[in-house]
């Protein structure tokens, strides 16, 4: 079995270092994007979060590393996923 590529470019988002740092807007609307997924499954918005709110769990390398991908259509983030690992993982 062989898997395709996508037809359109993904893209590692580095993940600010500090909130409002470089790179703060896009992160930001990745999260605005995965959250209101989220709003629209559940049915709610009252499990979202901010960016501010969410950062600290995408820059805890040593016990959590993750790392953000995204595709935009021109300017626009208009899918993101992450790949998270536990510590030790090979």
């Amino acid at each position: 079995m062989s898997i395709e590529p996508p037809s359109f470019p993904i893209h590692e988002l580095p993940i600010p270092q500090e909130i409002g740092g470089e790179g703060w807007a896009d992160f930001e609307a990745s999260m605005k994007l995965h959250f209101d997924n989220e709003a629209l499954i559940y049915g709610t918005d009252d499990i979202g979060f901010t960016a501010t709110e969410a950062w600290p769990s995408y820059v805890d390398y040593e016990h959590e590393p993750v790392r953000l991908f995204v595709t935009r259509d021109e300017d626009a983030i208009v899918a993101r996923g992450y790949y998270e690992t536990e510590p030790g993982d090979d």
